[in-house]
């Protein structure tokens, strides 16, 4: 049998394979928004050409669809059933008015199973669950890349238990797939999609998983630092109002730092935070370190630890997103402008790229340029004496003062400080290109080993 042949067969065994099982698309989205509008997550089954649509109006709906018991149809609760088989939140209720005649001796005569109390107001169970639905052995579920990442890990997760599969298409195929700029369809146009052009789709692999698990405990991480620097700054604001806001006007002969360094070591609330914080980093860190893209891409590189590689690893998820170097560093915002500069944080202006990667590749060309004899040391120096070798003198120019409109001022350029910064953004660049060719090496390996394995075990969907 000649290799086109094979294929050909391949290629209907795997449409025939689509049509017989149910392809779930799910537009995930914020249950409430600020303004207090529902957004429910929208979902679409395609089952033999049959469409159903479903609501998750909350983040217990999406467990109850992830472990298949959301319920889709209700009837009337009859007047003496037990309805202790069913979960109240699946239950509806309604509530009930206390002052109408004869409420409170119907409420007294109701099965405890049918009624429940919420701080002073009575419900009574209205309907109760007859159909349920959610991930189910043979199903396939198509979402948008970076779209309810946590329900993307539980779906995934909770398929490789049950035989279920996750696909992810990214969104600019998503958009381009679009009639309009409306996307309260999406639901339905991912399921479609994936039925119509499955290679576009991207399967959620172990390794996308732990991504996952790592952009979720880093933001974790930041939060918590977040949290104990605030409260260290009300430390310091309760400790001077306290010395100047006194109405006795009696003022303490030691300084304030050392005030505020007992007001810290004596703060339960501090220590608290800071346990918290401790926890969340011993939690990135472990995830990161057992991640094969870090072991294989990262751990080598002399300087950049894994709180560096927290962030970078974060935010990138797949380096494949990006087409070419000059993306990824424009994302990296260690690319130059259009007028050959680096990027400066100025107050006003917005800065291209993501500032928790960008801070965190300024940390490693810190560590590079405190380990010269490290290979991106040597790059560092090397790119200084050029730098120096192309401008020996330090000169004097006019350039236009932000601070002021219309006018100039007298800027000084290649100093060593000046050449020094140069160097280092300069560094970077070439290790972001570097690091594009070896993270994609990485990327398509892995791939090629995830979709093997799948395809030897007999996998159709996940060939696609």
């Amino acid at each position: 049998m000649s290799a086109r042949t094979k294929q050909t067969r391949r290629k209907k065994k795997m449409k025939k394979a689509r049509e017989e099982s149910r392809i779930i698309g799910i537009a995930h989205r914020v249950k409430k928004t600020a303004d207090n509008e529902a957004r429910p997550t929208l979902v679409c089954i395609l089952d033999r050409g049959k469409q159903k649509i479903c609501q998750l109006e909350t983040e217990t709906d999406e467990l109850d669809f992830l472990l298949g018991r959301f319920p889709v149809k209700f009837r009337d609760v009859e007047p003496s059933e037990d309805l202790s088989a069913f979960r109240p939140h699946q239950v509806k209720w309604k509530p009930v008015n206390l002052k109408a005649e004869g409420a409170e001796e119907k409420l007294a005569q109701t099965p405890d199973s049918q009624k429940r109390q919420a701080g002073k107001k009575w419900f009574m169970a209205a309907k109760a669950p007859v159909e349920f639905d959610g991930l189910k052995s043979g199903d396939t579920v198509s979402m948008c890349l970076g779209a309810g990442n946590y329900f993307v890990y539980a779906l995934a997760r909770h398929g490789q238990d049950i035989g279920a599969r996750v696909f992810r298409v990214a969104p600019k195929r998503l958009k381009e797939n679009r009639l309009d700029d409306n996307k309260d369809n999406d639901h339905v146009l991912l399921a479609e999609l994936y039925a119509g052009q499955p290679l576009i789709f991207q399967p959620a692999l172990p390794p996308d998983l732990s991504l996952i698990a790592i952009s979720n405990k880093y933001a974790t991480r930041m939060d918590a630092q977040k949290d104990r620097i605030a409260h260290e700054q009300r430390l310091w604001q309760r400790v001077r109002d306290g010395v100047f806001l006194n109405p006795e006007g009696e003022y303490p002969e030691g300084t304030i730092e050392d005030m505020i360094v007992d007001a810290k070591a004596n703060s339960r609330a501090l220590g608290l935070l800071q346990e918290i914080e401790d926890e969340c980093n011993a939690d990135l860190e472990k995830e990161v370190s057992r991640h094969p893209l870090y072991q294989r891409v990262f751990k080598g590189i002399i300087g950049f630890g894994i709180r560096i590689a927290a962030p970078v690893i974060a935010f990138v998820g797949r380096i494949d997103r990006f087409s070419k170097a000059s993306s990824f560093k424009q994302f990296c915002a260690v690319a130059p402008n259009s007028a050959g500069e680096f990027q400066r944080q100025r107050r006003g202006e917005v800065m291209a790229g993501r500032p928790d990667i960008r801070q965190a590749l300024w940390l490693f060309a810190e560590q590079a340029n405190r380990r010269p004899d490290s290979e991106w040391g040597q790059v560092l120096l090397a790119e200084k004496a050029r730098l120096r070798a192309k401008h020996p003198e330090a000169v004097i120019v006019e350039r236009p003062d932000p601070k002021k409109p219309g006018k100039t001022k007298k800027v000084k350029l290649y100093t060593d400080g000046h050449i020094h910064n140069m160097a280092r953004w300069h560094m970077l660049g070439k290790f972001c290109e570097q690091l594009f060719k070896d993270w994609n090496e990485f990327q398509e390996e892995q791939d090629r080993a995830e979709i093997g394995g799948e395809n030897s075990s007999d996998s159709v969907s996940a060939a696609a």
